[in-house]
């Protein structure tokens, strides 16, 4: 069934992305136990953090319309 094979595919596609989101908290989590060298420099960008947001929500958007 065509359908069904589709919302397999977007399930899929929906593990991939939490999958990717889970590696991204987790690698957060980890830089944020070892305390910076220097107080200047961040172990994450936030700006760079934000624009990976954006990115999923647009992923799932799309996922949401088709």
């Amino acid at each position: 069934d065509h359908h069904q094979a589709d919302s397999v595919e977007v399930r899929l596609l929906l593990l991939k992305e939490l999958e990717a989101a889970m590696d991204l908290l987790l690698a957060i989590a980890v830089d944020h136990q070892t305390p910076p060298e220097d107080e200047e420099t961040l172990p994450v960008d936030p700006a760079h953090l934000r624009a990976d947001q954006e990115d999923l929500r647009a992923d799932l958007a799309d996922l949401h319309l088709r």
